[in-house]
């Protein structure tokens, strides 16, 4: 080590390690305390009192634990921030005269390591509602417990007509579901059920209505994809609904019979073009049924003949060509034939008609200079 440079100053230790340890101990208090509580508010009554007690007692220890685990998570932190102020205070020297230390790095509250995390204002949170309950005579713990309950079902009472204004009577029904698992079966609960299912068979008789007549519209007119986005959102809204399912059965068989119909009518007229030996008619016939009906039999079919029907309606496309030529030619209208005659070399350069046109082209664009 050269002479002029101070000696290295040691690094103070890291204390991440126990802090984690010390936040992870509060986080895990914070649960049993909060489980404690909620036993001995839920079970009090049942049990006659002991078992409550025992588990509010829980509950307390748990509190107690947790905040001495806290306080050490939050007394670690400021251990760990004290010594690299200290360390980085030896190492930077005091700071120049009339100059300006840079403020205080802001704590990001989505960072988990953070002082004021949310993670930590969760577990004061519990801390406070744990302490709060403590205090609270048998009677009053039962109060708060009928006021949460009661709350919880005038929220669902209101997500319930909110739902039904929606048509989402499945949804509804869920959620009342849910509401008397959670707190078991009620008048009020009943009521609301009762209503849903009230609301749910005026809608039904009307929806499917409306469906069939709109359904029956769009298969006139070969609407498949509509006809059973029509049919399911029916029978999403009424899934246990006998008339819903019978009318996407209907669907999918119409749909089924209409495309076997068209499939067998393209292919019938494949055979007839090839009888006539017409063969881009044949080939356009062939190219709908690859595209619309993948997977029938008579795609199949087709790929098994399709390079026949494309060698033919080509020699087909030549011929025709080759002909048109021949009618200007006869009319006198040169230049347009000698255009079409590039245009046949061009796209069958290797084709017999190609050979010939080669030789007259020169004779075409002569014939075609003098007529203008």
């Amino acid at each position: 080590m050269p002479a002029n440079e101070p000696p290295e100053s040691p690094k103070p230790r890291r204390l991440k390690r126990p802090l984690l340890v010390l936040g992870g101990g509060a986080f895990l208090a914070s649960l049993l305390a909060f489980v404690g509580w909620g036993s001995s508010l839920l079970d009090l009554p049942a049990q006659g009192g002991g078992v409550g007690i025992v588990l509010l007692l829980g509950g307390l220890l748990g509190a107690i634990v947790a905040s001495a685990a806290l306080l050490g998570a939050i007394a670690g932190g400021n251990i760990i921030s004290r010594t690299r102020a200290s360390s980085e205070g030896r190492e930077g020297g005091a700071p120049e005269a009339g100059s300006q230390s840079a403020p205080p790095r802001q704590a990001d509250p989505a960072d988990p390591a953070a002082p004021g995390a949310a993670r930590h204002a969760e577990m004061m949170h519990l801390l406070r509602e744990i302490a709060e309950n403590s205090l609270l005579t048998d009677p009053q713990k039962h109060e708060k417990l009928k006021r949460r309950i009661d709350k919880a079902r005038r929220d669902c009472a209101d997500q319930v007509e909110r739902l039904l204004r929606q048509g989402e009577f499945h949804v509804a029904r869920k959620a009342c579901g849910e509401l008397a698992e959670r707190f078991g079966p009620d008048a009020d609960v009943d009521a609301l059920i009762e209503r849903i299912e009230q609301v749910r068979a005026d809608a039904e008789t009307k929806d499917v209505a409306a469906a069939r007549r709109k359904i029956t519209d769009l298969m006139s007119i070969s609407a498949w994809d509509r006809a059973e986005h029509e049919a399911d959102d029916l029978l999403r809204k009424h899934p246990d609904c006998e008339q819903a399912i019978n009318l996407a059965r209907l669907v999918a068989t119409e749909r089924g019979t209409f495309e076997r119909q068209q499939r067998q009518r393209l292919y019938a007229d494949i055979q007839r073009h090839i009888a006539r030996k017409e063969w881009r008619q044949a080939l356009t016939a062939g190219r709908e049924i690859l595209d619309r009906y993948v997977d029938s039999t008579e795609a199949e079919a087709v790929r098994l003949k399709w390079e026949t029907l494309q060698a033919n309606a080509e020699i087909q496309e030549r011929q025709d060509l080759e002909a048109e030529i021949k009618a200007l030619i006869k009319k006198h209208h040169f230049a347009e034939a000698a255009d079409l005659a590039r245009k046949v070399i061009d796209a069958y350069p290797d084709s017999p008609q190609a050979d010939v046109l080669r030789g007259q082209l020169t004779r075409l664009e002569e014939k075609a200079g003098k007529s203008r």
